[in-house]
């Protein structure tokens, strides 16, 4: 699931050479060399998971909520349940303050790429000591942009030691294998819910299936209508695969009145 250090050579650049980004190393408009990747992931930790289980057993049963950024949140009051699971997992413009009751306090896990905070103020950022930041290199300047968190140069000052980054076989196998669609990638929040998946014994879903009944957003103002860019992202396949996961019992995907 995650890429570091030791587990990245010269062979294994060439291995994900052929594949274009966030599949692999490969950049239609420039060349991510194998200097630019080797140096930045030697910026973070070597960890092999997301999970810090230092000085103490990893729990029986670990729940996790995936909280979404969609409107159909807005006045759900699902703040304390959220809340009330071992990890929560947020992306992209994560805003909780405000909107507690609705999507609850606590971020353990922040999952984002250079472009999540481009409308976030300063004051916002989920930035906090408890919060792991799980990033999805997405293009080249993916690369400067993780630079500049390893130097404690970026806006998103986050500490290095709390930041992982997604392996690109981890990318492929998710868009391939569960999402098997055309468009370039997942959304931003498909690739959270597949982490989470992938690492919780119990998986809550909240805010996940853009609808025109509600706002785009949960945080929005005023009402926006979900706009679908169709070549970036397949929204309605994702939609699909909540609904049979939570039929299956395999996740509960909160739907309100909507799905």
């Amino acid at each position: 699931m995650l890429i570091n250090c030791n587990l990245f050579d010269l062979r294994e650049y060439w291995r994900m050479k052929k594949w274009e980004i966030p599949f692999g190393y490969n950049y239609y408009m420039e060349n991510i060399t194998y200097e630019e990747v080797r140096d930045v992931l030697k910026m973070f930790p070597a960890d092999d998971t997301i999970f810090n289980f230092t000085g103490r057993s990893r729990p029986r049963c670990i729940t996790c909520a995936v909280v979404g950024n969609g409107g159909i949140l807005n006045g759900s009051r699902m703040g304390m349940e959220i809340d009330q699971h071992s990890y929560v997992f947020r992306v992209n413009e994560a805003y909780t303050k405000g909107y507690e009751e609705d999507v609850g306090k606590r971020t353990t896990h922040y999952v984002f790429f250079d472009r999540s905070l481009r409308y976030v103020k300063p004051e916002d950022y989920p930035i906090s000591q408890n919060t792991t930041y799980i990033y999805v290199p997405c293009r080249k300047d993916d690369f400067s942009y993780l630079r500049a968190i390893g130097e404690r140069t970026a806006e998103f000052n986050v500490q290095p030691e709390h930041v992982r980054i997604i392996h690109p076989d981890f990318m492929r196998y998710i868009h391939f294998v569960w999402m098997r669609v055309k468009s370039f990638r997942p959304t931003t929040g498909a690739i959270m819910t597949m982490i989470a998946l992938h690492t919780c014994d119990k998986l809550s879903l909240y805010g996940l299936g853009y609808n025109t009944k509600y706002s785009n957003h949960y945080f929005d103002r005023k009402y926006k209508k979900f706009r679908v860019v169709r070549l970036s992202h397949d929204h309605q396949r994702e939609i699909r695969l909540w609904d049979s996961l939570d039929k299956e019992g395999i996740v509960y995907w909160y739907r309100r009145d909507v799905f």
